[in-house]
């Protein structure tokens, strides 16, 4: 199956379909339930949709549509580390870029090269670029507590002075709480 400048097995062609084709149902049934309202933040599989996409599209030679895939999917990962919902204007852009992708994969499905999606690209890259601009933190500046507030540091003389004192105090070991196995705790302490 020739598509452009891609040559593709016709396994390979209808492997890509199929899972190109579930591929975008996921970012169009995640994306009407988030744009709804319904999943409050960008759900796993709506990034994994993507990510994917852009996987097997790049594995193909498809490299528009990987590089198209691989911007939205940067975009979800930005959305999915805000609080709250986004502005429609954002909303409105993931929606385009679902559409255009569509679009797409359809252009391949008829055996016809993608035409890239240039001003869905600018728009996404755009929309990150503000958006982390905004959502940089700006560091605190210390605070002056009043006297009455204050703890005084120890004094130097109370603490043991010599390496052999220091390695004589207690130690207390750390509290740990995960999942690792128990026999793995030691390597990684």
């Amino acid at each position: 199956v020739v598509i452009g400048s891609v040559t593709l097995s016709a396994a390979l062609f209808d492997i890509y379909r199929n899972e190109a084709t579930t591929h975008l149902a996921t970012l169009a049934s995640e994306f009407a339930a988030w744009r709804a309202g319904h999943t409050p933040t960008v759900s796993h599989e709506f990034l994994r949709a993507a990510h994917t996409l852009s996987s097997s599209s790049r594995t193909t030679g498809l490299t528009v549509i990987a590089e198209f895939a691989h911007a939205l999917e940067q975009w979800l990962q930005h959305l999915a580390g805000l609080p709250g919902r986004p502005a429609g204007a954002a909303i409105e852009a993931t929606g385009s870029a679902i559409a255009a992708l569509v679009r797409m994969v359809q252009e391949v499905e008829a055996k016809r090269a993608p035409q890239a999606a240039a001003a869905e690209i600018a728009a996404l890259h755009s929309l990150l670029a503000e958006s982390q601009a905004r959502s940089v933190i700006v560091p605190l500046q210390p605070i002056t507590l009043p006297d009455e507030l204050r703890v005084s540091e120890p004094a130097a003389e109370s603490l043991p002075a010599t390496p052999a004192l220091r390695a004589a105090a207690p130690r207390v070991p750390p509290v740990v709480n995960d999942d690792l196995d128990a026999q793995l705790l030691p390597t990684f302490f």
